[in-house]
């Protein structure tokens, strides 16, 4: 017995839709699938599993169309960029599935439509998109239906959680999260792209530089041997693919790439709609690539910008002197030693020219005098230590506008240094301080790669000296 027909017409458009179903229709199908699940090899297979074409359906979700212009947005951009698939508009069929009294929800479950919707649209894939709130978090289901028995090919299932109270998902968020999904999706099929001529040994392809062909990679070609459905759920549970040669890339564009045939299986030969299962990269590119990577980042890593400003220290050396006479010369002592310690300096940008410096110094060294009118040794051998500090405001002046180029500096603060030495009254030993206020200049000129030449010029202003216990 049929069941009546039901015709939807469009009121913007001058097309209807023919949507009909038959009981007894329906009976056979599922006969039919039970006895004939697996598909066998032919060419005709491969040319219908071209799946050149898609279209995607506009999605639905229990909480009032929530994201349906996030995910149109989101696939347009996707199959834009994606030069494999031609995208194919089905925004008037929604249109006319939307006018029906029959729940929307309800009208893309139902596969004798979605066949019908196929063939007037001429998409040999589409896509079926639900999302359903489910407590704290999104669930969202992908659907690739192969045209026109809308045979499930691959499903991809992933979640967003729910944002905070006070917080809402960003547009962006939504859209990457539903472009993964339709990547994870793709790769559940096993080939990546087909053949879609050949002329003797020439052979073109129909992916290029958006799949990251380069010329010299291999490319697996196979043909589908069988492919296994679910008699109940219409789903591809089994891809099998028969291997049958090996093209070698030549030249690559944007969405397409020309190879020669390197290899054919015995007794088969390479021919259009067959499958590319794997892209192999050639070896001396591998090699390449991983050697340009690694320089790729170590310049980054020399060529990366600090953004806070720098600190710096290191073991330092040199000469401790010390002059303590009468104002005319003629009498006193003069000694000296040789110091060893560790410094260490840093600077806190405050912005792109303005900076703090600051420097902290400490050494240790051995002690001896001599008596400066006689030239005699006057048994003195001790030890002093050094203390010294500085704090400056600085500002930069950049030669040629880059960080890493050229550049000049101007510097104001304080600095203090303080000796520690025994009180010796005889000898005319003791501690003391000397404290300024400090004016720098100074320049870094890069050299060549990693290497450079800092110069500082430092002059104290109103110095200050204090000495504790001497005559």
């Amino acid at each position: 017995m049929r069941s009546p027909t039901l015709l939807l017409a469009s009121k913007r458009s001058a097309w209807s839709l023919l949507l009909s179903a038959t009981t007894s229709g329906a009976c056979a199908a599922l006969t039919a699938s039970l006895v004939t699940p697996i598909a066998y090899a032919s060419p005709e297979m491969d040319r219908q599993y071209a799946i050149k074409t898609v279209g995607f359906l506009r999605a639905v979700d229990n909480v009032d169309g929530l994201f349906e212009s996030y995910v149109a947005k989101a696939f347009q951009e996707y199959f834009v960029q994606n030069s494999r698939f031609t995208l194919t508009d089905l925004s008037k069929a929604d249109d006319v599935l939307s006018g029906s009294k029959i729940p929307y929800a309800k009208l893309i479950q139902d596969n004798q439509i979605l066949g019908k919707l196929s063939r007037v649209t001429r998409a040999e894939s589409i896509l079926r998109t639900k999302i359903f709130k489910e407590g704290p978090r999104y669930r969202f289901t992908i659907e690739w239906l192969h045209s026109p028995k809308m045979i499930a090919m691959a499903t991809e299932i992933f979640f967003l959680e729910q944002p905070k109270q006070g917080e809402s998902l960003s547009a962006a968020e939504v859209t990457r999260a539903i472009q993964k999904g339709l990547d994870d999706l793709l790769t559940k099929i096993p080939f990546v792209g087909q053949i879609t001529g050949r002329d003797a040994e020439s052979v073109t392809v129909d992916i290029g530089e958006s799949a990251k062909l380069k010329s010299g990679d291999k490319l697996s070609v196979a043909t589908l041997e069988e492919i296994k459905k679910h008699p109940l759920l219409n789903t591809v549970v089994e891809w099998r693919m028969v291997p049958v040669g090996t093209l070698e890339v030549e030249t690559v564009d944007r969405g397409l790439a020309f190879c020669k045939v390197t290899e054919q299986e015995e007794g088969k030969q390479i021919a259009r709609f067959q499958k590319i299962t794997q892209i192999t990269p050639k070896l001396v590119d591998l090699a390449q690539d991983t050697l340009v990577d690694e320089e790729a980042e170590a310049r980054k890593r020399a060529a990366e910008t600090p953004r806070l400003g720098w600190i710096s220290g290191g073991p330092t050396s040199g000469t401790f002197s010390r002059l303590y006479s009468s104002s005319n010369g003629s009498t006193g002592k003069d000694g000296g030693g040789f110091l060893v310690g560790a410094k260490a300096d840093g600077q806190l940008w405050l912005n792109r020219k303005w900076f703090i410096e600051s420097s902290l110094g400490y050494g240790t060294f051995d002690y001896s005098q001599k008596n400066i009118a006689t030239g005699a040794d006057t048994g003195v051998n001790d030890s002093g230590t050094l203390l010294s500090y500085r704090l400056s405001l600085g500002y930069t002046y950049f030669v040629a506008g880059n960080f890493f180029g050229p550049k000049g500096f101007l510097k104001l603060g304080y600095r203090n240094s303080n000796y520690t030495l025994a009180t010796q009254t005889a000898e005319n030993t003791a501690p003391s301080s000397f404290s300024s206020l400090s004016f720098g200049i100074g320049a870094d000129l890069p050299v060549r790669n990693l290497w450079g030449l800092l110069l500082n010029l430092d002059f104290g202003i109103l110095r200050n000296g204090t000495e504790t216990g001497a005559t």
